[in-house]
């Protein structure tokens, strides 16, 4: 970078080079070490094949790794991170041509000096310095609860200080020296060649010490880094890469007849891909500060979950990392899941993807939860006994309670809604689900979609006593066997009847039938209500009547939006009824606060901590409005309960989106005329 400096010395290389080719070898070679056994650690995970989709995991490496994306969610982390992040990469460039300069007396040959090189590279300092000083206070200062406060971050803190100001002081001394006709673009350096007379000795032994101190402090990083928590600069690019491209909803399908073991019992039951994600967490809480369990005071924290894998998998291989010490005779006599991972912290997961959603390096923190729960179900039956007897009517009346499956639809006949045996040629299959069916006010829900259908005059049909739960919630809570029973009689029964389109108000059941049915033969065009029920108001099939002003606030799904990116369809069918103005939650969209009923919760007791229902209620009324409206059975569900519990009937009500449209249909004029003679 300073090729001035390197005329002092008659363009040869810099005195010690001898030593710096030792060092430097030295360096490079306990980097290896260190990283070749973390790729054996890594391989001993189970084979898992990510190579699909090439142009697509390119791009990801450029909108994920160098833009950032996820990491500006958040600004103010984001605008420090990402100056650290980009002015190292500039920097670390400049590092290997200060190396080479120093080993061959002349810049890289790819080096192009100029004005606007020296600039951009002392911007990119300035940016460091910027970085560095957030990210200080808010360690020192600010102390965001799921932040890891570690002596381990003032280290590389540290580091990377001192590698800044030992590149500046290089630049300056070296500015000053040479009398470099460039040096004045270099801003940071040229306030620091003021500093010595031109040409002086203190100049040229300020510039090799500040040259040496640079080198040695970028070699010992090196060296560092793969032992540190700052692992993850090494990993985040693979780990972004191999991410799973399947769609976002979609678990995956163990083969449950040739399977030697069920789930994940111990740590190479993960893939590789698992446990890489363990090497990538960088330790930054955006998980478990936007986790419904972790912050309503449950044991379940995202980050922790993903440390604590590393660290038993670093322990049972008798290694270290930062701060922690490498007992593997004790590692080996933990268990991973019970022992490592605490029942009640897998129990407490709503399987929301928040922590997900959130992730800078797109750890997969759910799958790994949903296989440990498979293994904790399947394999050593040890769960709740709230679940035995959700497991025993699920195998035999095909929903969660006791309820014949030979009622399933009895309801809509009143309603003259037929069956797919009775009109084969629908065009459109309602799928009612078990809460549409079975629960007293969720049926409310399917009588007002069926309502919005029958004004459009849509062609639909459902499967009624052919209909069987679609066995998301069994497949998110473990039992991956019960699950793929119901899923295979299900895809069977669609297909036999040559099913196309699908419409349902659960997004349970629509994201199950969607990215997952695929997985037993079972493709069909899968469609949420809101969205469809939005179709229709837009596009002037269902006219909607003028009502009493009322303010609502939408509550986010999270198999909806998260899992599927649906958040515009149900506030645009709300804005179109007449009268009605939308307030948003304090967490809404991407960073929405569960309802606390996805991953099978909705049908278990929530006995740690605060009810998640219960705060999301809470941010609803905190925006005055009269009504909380939602677009998922379960949702409904645990608002109810909430209202309920709380004693807020006389402050909010729930409702769902389909409900409050159907309410306001405009009845075609000779309807009205019957109903004022009437």
């Amino acid at each position: 970078m300073f090729p001035e400096a390197a005329t002092a010395y008659a363009l040869g290389p810099i005195p010690g080079w001898v030593p710096l080719l030792l060092l430097l070898v030295a360096a490079v070679g306990l980097w290896s070490v260190r990283v070749r056994q973390l790729f054996r650690m890594m391989l001993a995970g189970a084979a898992d094949i990510r190579l699909d989709d090439l142009p697509g995991r390119v791009s990801d490496l450029f909108i994920y790794v160098l833009a950032q994306k996820k990491l500006f969610k958040r600004p103010g982390a984001g605008i420090m991170h990402a100056f650290i992040f980009w002015g190292f990469l500039v920097i670390t460039a400049g590092t290997f041509n200060i190396l080479w300069t120093g080993l061959f007396g002349h810049p890289f040959p790819l080096v192009v000096e100029s004005a606007a090189f020296r600039f951009m590279v002392d911007m990119f300092v300035l940016m460091v310095v910027i970085g560095l000083g957030i990210a200080a206070w808010r360690r020192a200062v600010a102390k965001p609860f799921a932040l890891t406060l570690s002596r381990d971050a003032w280290i590389i803190l540290g580091l990377i200080a001192v590698l800044m100001v030992s590149l500046v002081l290089a630049e300056g001394a070296s500015t000053a020296y040479t009398r470099d006709s460039l040096g004045s673009w270099a801003f940071l350096g040229w306030w620091v060649s003021g500093l010595f007379a031109a040409g002086s000795a203190a100049a040229l032994t300020t510039f090799i010490a500040s040259w040496w101190l640079h080198v040695v402090v970028i070699l010992g990083f090196l060296v560092y880094l793969p032992s540190s928590k700052h692992l993850h600069i090494m990993t985040a690019p693979f780990n972004v890469f191999f991410r799973a491209r399947t769609p976002r909803g979609q678990l995956s399908k163990p083969d449950l007849e040739t399977a030697e073991t069920y789930g994940a019992g111990k740590i190479t039951d993960f893939s590789w891909k698992s446990l890489l994600d363990t090497y990538t967490c960088t330790e930054c809480g955006r998980c478990t500060a936007n986790c419904p369990a972790a912050l309503t005071g449950k044991p379940l924290s995202p980050k922790d979950v993903i440390l604590d894998l590393k660290h038993y998998l670093f322990e049972l291989n008798g290694m270290s990392v930062v701060g922690e010490h490498a007992s593997p005779d004790e590692a080996q006599q933990l268990e991973m899941v019970g022992g490592v991972i605490k029942d009640e912290v897998l129990w407490d997961c709503t399987t929301c993807r928040a922590c997900m959603e959130q992730c800078p390096v797109l750890i997969e923190h759910v799958p790994k939860i949903v296989d440990m729960r498979r293994f904790l179900v399947l394999d050593q039956a040890r769960f709740p006994d709230e679940l035995v007897p959700l497991f025993n009517n699920w195998e035999k009346n095909f929903n969660p309670w006791e309820y014949p499956s030979s009622e399933r639809g009895a309801w809509a006949r009143e309603l003259g809604v037929k069956t797919l045996q009775e009109h084969p040629t629908a065009e459109v299959l309602y799928w009612v689900g078990c809460y549409g069916h079975f629960d007293e006010r969720n049926n409310k829900v399917a009588r007002a979609l069926i309502k919005c259908l029958q004004a459009a005059g849509v062609d639909f049909a459902i499967l009624g006593k052919e209909e069987k739960c679609s066995g998301e919630p069994a497949r998110r809570i473990g039992n991956e066997y019960l699950y793929q029973t119901l899923a295979g009689e299900n895809v069977e029964t669609l297909n036999g009847y040559n099913v196309k389109t699908v419409i349902t108000a659960c997004p349970h059941c629509f994201n199950t039938i969607a990215t997952e049915y695929p997985q037993f033969g079972g493709n069909y065009r899968v469609i949420h209500h809101t969205e469809f029920v939005n179709e229709l108001v837009q596009s002037g099939r269902l006219k909607l009547k003028a009502s009493a002003a009322q303010t609502i606030t939408y509550h986010d799904s999270c198999y909806l939006g998260r899992y599927h990116d649906i958040y515009k369809a149900p506030r645009q069918a709300l804005s179109a009824i007449p009268g009605v103005e939308l307030k948003e939650m304090s967490m809404h969209g991407s960073r929405s606060l569960c309802c606390g009923g996805g991953g099978g919760r909705v049908f278990m007791t929530e006995n740690r901590g605060t009810r998640i229902n219960q705060k999301r209620i809470d941010q609803a009324v905190e925006t005055g409005a009269g009504v909380v409206a939602s677009a998922c059975p379960f949702c409904l569900t645990m608002m109810e309960d909430a209202v309920s519990t709380k004693n807020l009937r006389g402050t909010i009500r729930t409702q769902d989106v389909v409900e409050l449209i159907a309410a306001s249909i405009e009845e075609p004029a000779a309807e009205q005329e019957t109903a004022v003679h009437s």
